[in-house]
């Protein structure tokens, strides 16, 4: 598909199981995403003084998603059996995501029914589409989970020694629930080199805590040494970090994310 057409947006559909896994269906350009408008409802009574006119609020409409779907016209993606097509033909309600590359990912996800799906003339390769669905419930809008602080809060520390547990904390921008075993890299002064902590509480929340043994997995250092950590990405090591609508969060760990490690030792 051609991003540089569509600037990469993407218009994701859920499976519908439990946990959802979403995919890309198709590249979205002119489109205009789902938003909030609150009904009114009249309520003058003609018997009130002045006859002024009264009205109340009432439902919270969330509109509509329309665009046009940009398609590589050999992916199956709009092929009636797969597709935005065969969503249209389900009858059925779907959750969906309109993800936006902006950094941080730019995410809204809502549940929709598709209503309209109209192919257009192939032009430069590709197969275009004008798409409408109607929204139904609420639009979660929010960027995906980014990292916030990193900082050593082990009650062990700041001075660890062997079997004691080294603990430093990532807190996210949103709860963000994690699954196998994600590591971070701390750097040990002298001949320590190199550690992972890995994942080991708080998902669910936004502070997920990372650990290690000190000793344990050959882990050990006969002076007293500083703990520093460089700028990095979170190692998912085949887990997940995802908030509660299942975006997956930004790994990134700049330099000014991370506290102040002065005085975080190791004493082996």
């Amino acid at each position: 598909m051609s991003e540089s057409l569509a600037l990469g947006v993407e218009l994701l559909i859920g499976d519908g199981a439990s946990p959802e896994v979403f995919t890309e269906v198709a590249l979205l350009r002119e489109f205009t995403p789902p938003g909030l408008i609150l009904d009114f409802e009249e309520t003058t009574n003609h018997g009130q003084l002045n006859y002024y006119r009264q009205s109340r609020p009432t439902l919270i409409n969330p509109g509509e998603l329309s665009g046009q779907l940009l398609f590589d016209p050999a992916d199956a993606t709009h092929d009636d059996s797969t597709g935005v097509l065969s969503l249209l033909l389900d009858r059925a309600l779907h959750n969906m995501k309109i993800r936006i590359p902006t950094d941080p990912i730019l995410n809204y996800d809502f549940a929709a029914i598709v209503t309209q799906f109209q192919p257009g003339t192939p032009t430069d390769q590709h197969l275009t589409a004008d798409f409408t669905a109607m929204v139904s419930g609420a639009v979660v809008i929010a960027t995906q989970p980014i990292v916030t602080a990193v900082d050593d809060t082990g009650a062990d520390g700041p001075a660890y020694i062997e079997t004691e547990s080294m603990q430093f904390t990532v807190t996210m921008s949103a709860a963000s629930t994690v699954t196998g075993s994600p590591r971070i890299t701390v750097n040990f002064a002298g001949v320590g080199g190199d550690v992972l902590l890995t994942y080991a509480s708080g998902s669910g929340t936004t502070a997920l805590v990372f650990s290690l043994t000190i000793g344990a997995a050959g882990v050990h250092q006969a002076d007293l040494g500083e703990v520093t950590m460089a700028a990095q990405s979170i190692d998912l090591n085949g887990g997940t970090i995802v908030d509660a609508n299942g975006n997956a969060a930004r790994l990134t760990i700049a330099a000014a994310d991370i506290e102040d490690l002065s005085g975080v030792s190791v004493n082996a």
